[in-house]
């Protein structure tokens, strides 16, 4: 089992929708990954050569497929530059029409409740 460092919590991503799904805010988080895999909370990141998000429902799963492709490499391109990153999706309501109306209505777009 890898040791489990503390890690980054990402709640924002490129657009106004609520993702549903984890797997949707991550691609909407890492617009350009290569692949997305997974269902979870908590993201197994490789930024060598390009992006890849494995995606897992407990820290110690997403830590320890970390430690595996820190220890064997991820590829032929493998620099090292891996991490393992906590997906939050907004839960307030209010909070997230407000963000949707600021980002639709410069684009002449009505938002509803």
């Amino acid at each position: 089992m890898a040791t489990i460092t503390p890690t980054k919590v990402y709640r924002r991503h490129n657009c106004a929708r609520g993702h549903r799904m984890w797997n949707a805010f991550a691609r909407c988080v890492w617009p350009r990954a290569v692949w997305v895999n997974g269902e979870g909370p908590w993201a197994s990141v490789a930024y060598c050569g390009g992006t890849t998000v494995m995606l897992f429902t407990t820290l110690v799963n997403a830590t320890d497929a970390k430690g595996s492709i820190d220890a064997y490499g991820c590829g032929g391109r493998c620099g090292g530059r891996h991490e393992v990153v906590r997906l939050e999706r907004e839960i307030d309501e209010e909070a997230a029409f407000q963000r949707a109306r600021r980002y639709l209505e410069p684009l002449g777009r009505e938002v509803g409740r």
